[in-house]
């Protein structure tokens, strides 16, 4: 399971492009799907396409519901309510709502999957003639013969994804051209997985572990998973990792791996704390529900009626948002983390709240899967106001995870303190460089996500991450027979709110996955310089807690949690297949990126962007020559800058940790002088101060 962590951007890859998510009802569940006959299964052009030479006049026509498209050879696959379809003869045509993703789809035979993507251009633009910029052939899974993607060269300025995806079986292959906006992908990006995944052709079936009963994990097996973690995290270069394994309702493995901070011996144990990012959410949802148990609330109470002072950017969805909806990532509200990264300092939970105001939805309500860690921080902050509405909201949030959670659930040494967490055994936080190594980053760099600690400020141990799995598997209860919660709003934490993919969704906060034939809960997490992930199987009594001090580690703790399901249902060894291929394409992917990169660029390019600059939601930042390199100051973290010169010549500001590979675009504002950034959904300008 992934999720996207904290104070990472999204990129387009494989592992985005499979991820799914069809339209939801305002109730954030699925509308059951109708099926239509197509004759030759594949969608082609956009808004600027025209039909080909010869080809009849098309209709497009606006879904009202989810539609299921069945193929000449027997395929299907759905496409989402309100995207635009356009049948062609031997292929189709889908656009999301607002035509600024457009997807060709085709089903057809070829000798190979580049001829394949290639001729599928041929049919849906005949005229198409980008130049190929990366072409990848992951191992194929899923029941594939063969996978394979290409993406394009599209000009730098254009914050467009051109790419072809082809799954074969036999010499019948299944083509997928995207031409997107950037953002367009940010917010349908589940949408469009869900297209992708909900794919079923005949003869290709994935492996299931449905039926299967769990096996003791004994010591030989936990052998094996210490060894493939080990090996893993050197491989991926991870200074530290901890882990935590329980089964019949008890911890039956903890061990730490490698050091706390990179270049010492001071080694990792299960008492190790590490911040655990976005799984705070999973916790905090556990607070909450213990709340519901007090009839402080309901799931279903309006938000304004717990906090009055509550409001998004849309008086519609201000009133439509209830307790359940500030925590099921369903609402159309963007994920919008720059603020809490750039301007932390002197940030507290009421200035978030009042940062809510300023923010609209961009899909409707209940369409879609969006990541919102400013809405969770919210539900947690009401949530907690309803405990103790004379404080603060920060205090009052801490307060109330520590009586309602912590306390009772024995979880002694996992705290939100920062000042606590330097005096007691803790793991550094790492980020990467440009060329992926691990760099050690001040503690204090990590403030800015303490403003919305409700979605990821907390720090953990395994030791005490595994009491809190324990209460997931135990249905509220431990296992001395303390009730902490009752199992009725613990469980109501795992029913599905909004679909990820077609076989997965997302709760509660609280990640459901059903793809392998069981049901595998949970929560990923990351910060700027932790990475983690949480996963248990309440029908097994089975789970596991992974942590480590370096950020975009989630290669390392997803192959660490697929191997030991591996290992649970004596699955098809795939993990370490993969994890080889990933490594490899890595190394290429490095080496390309080397050669637009220059790391220390000279003076005389740096000194013509020093100066400060301003932006009204992230402040002030600073551009200047220091003692030999180019530094780039944001306040609260300074880092060093870096040059990426494109394809198209055109030039831009890269700076490294902790946020490596954050790209500005140089520019003119009047006569000023400008740096832009990008980032899902959003655009930055930073105006030269006279």
């Amino acid at each position: 399971m992934k999720t996207l962590p904290i104070g990472t951007l999204v990129t387009v890859s494989m592992s985005v492009l499979l991820a799914a998510c069809p339209k939801g009802g305002d109730d954030g569940q699925p509308t059951r799907p109708r099926t239509v006959d197509h004759r030759a299964a594949e969608p082609g052009p956009d808004r600027r396409a025209r039909p080909a030479p010869g080809e009849a006049t098309v209709k497009t026509v606006q879904l009202s519901k989810a539609t299921q498209i069945k193929t000449a050879r027997g395929a299907t696959f759905t496409i989402p309510a309100r995207w635009h379809l356009t049948r062609h003869p031997h292929h189709l045509v889908v656009q999301e709502p607002d035509k600024d993703m457009w997807l060709g789809l085709a089903e057809l035979p070829a000798p190979n999957a580049k001829a394949a993507i290639a001729k599928a251009w041929k049919l849906a633009r005949p005229t198409f003639a980008m130049k190929e910029k990366t072409t990848v052939t992951p191992p194929a899974s899923g029941g594939w013969d063969t996978v394979m993607q290409i993406t394009y060269v599209t000009p730098s300025k254009s914050r467009r994804v051109v790419l072809g995806i082809a799954r074969g079986k036999g010499k019948v292959f299944y083509v997928t051209l995207l031409d997107t906006k950037v953002a367009a992908l940010s917010r349908r990006g589940a949408q469009f997985g869900s297209i992708l995944s909900s794919l079923k052709v005949v003869g290709v079936t994935q492996e299931s572990w449905a039926g299967k009963k769990a096996r003791v994990l004994n010591a030989g097996r936990l052998a094996t998973l210490a060894t493939f973690l080990e090996e893993t995290r050197k491989k991926l270069r991870i200074p530290g990792a901890a882990i935590a394994i329980v089964q019949g309702g008890k911890v039956i493995y903890k061990k730490g791996f490698g050091t706390r901070r990179e270049g010492t011996r001071r080694r990792v144990t299960p008492r190790t704390l590490f911040m655990i990012g976005s799984i705070t959410k999973s916790l905090t949802t556990m607070m909450m529900a213990k709340l519901v148990d007090e009839k402080r609330f309901d799931w279903d109470t309006p938000v304004t009626k717990v906090l009055p002072s509550f409001a998004l950017g849309d008086a519609k969805l201000t009133r439509q948002c209830k307790i359940r909806h500030t925590v099921c990532a369903c609402t159309g509200l963007p994920r919008q983390d720059m603020e809490f990264l750039f301007e932390s300092a002197g940030s507290t939970a009421e200035s978030r709240m009042a940062l809510l105001k300023t923010m609209k939805p961009t899909t409707a309500f209940g369409e879609t899967f969006q990541y919102s860690n400013l809405m969770v921080a919210a539900g947690g902050y009401v949530a907690a106001h309803a405990a103790y509405p004379k404080w603060k909201l920060g205090k009052a949030y801490a307060r109330a995870m520590q009586t309602r959670l912590f306390g009772p659930t024995r979880m002694h040494r996992t705290t939100f303190d920062f000042r606590r967490v330097r005096r007691l055994n803790h793991a550094q936080p790492h980020s990467a460089t440009h060329e992926m190594k691990p760099v050690i980053i001040p503690l204090g760099y990590e403030d800015g996500v303490r403003s919305v600690g409700p979605a990821g400020a907390l720090w953990s141990n395994v030791e005490d991450m595994a009491q809190f799995i324990l209460l997931e598997l135990g249905r509220g209860k431990l296992p001395s027979g303390r009730r902490v919660v009752s199992a009725k709003n613990l469980q109501q934490r795992w029913k599905g709110q909004i679909k990820i993919s077609v076989k997965a969704h997302y709760g509660l906060a609280v990640m459901v996955d059903n793809s392998r034939g069981v049901r595998i809960l949970g929560h990923g997490g990351g910060t700027l310089g932790f990475t983690t992930n949480m996963m248990y199987l309440p029908d097994h009594d089975i789970g596991m807690i992974v942590l480590s001090n370096r950020v975009a580690a989630g290669r390392f703790t997803r192959a660490v949690t697929n191997r030991l399901l591996e290992l649970i249902f004596d699955g098809k060894p795939k993990t370490a297949r993969n994890l080889a291929y990933y490594l490899k394409k890595l190394a290429k992917e490095l080496a390309k990126a080397k050669k637009r990169m220059n790391l220390t660029p000279d003076a005389k390019w740096v000194k013509r962007f020093a100066g400060v600059y301003h932006n009204a939601a992230l402040g002030t930042i600073k551009v200047a020559w220091k003692r030999g390199v180019g530094v780039f100051d944001a306040g609260e973290w300074k880092t060093q800058v870096a040059k990426r010169t494109e394809r198209d010549g055109v030039q831009k500001l890269v700076i490294g940790p902790p946020l490596t590979g954050l790209q500005f675009l140089p520019g003119k504002k009047d006569t000023l002088r400008t740096l832009t950034l990008h980032t899902g959904q959003q655009k930055y300008v930073f105006v030269e101060k006279k």
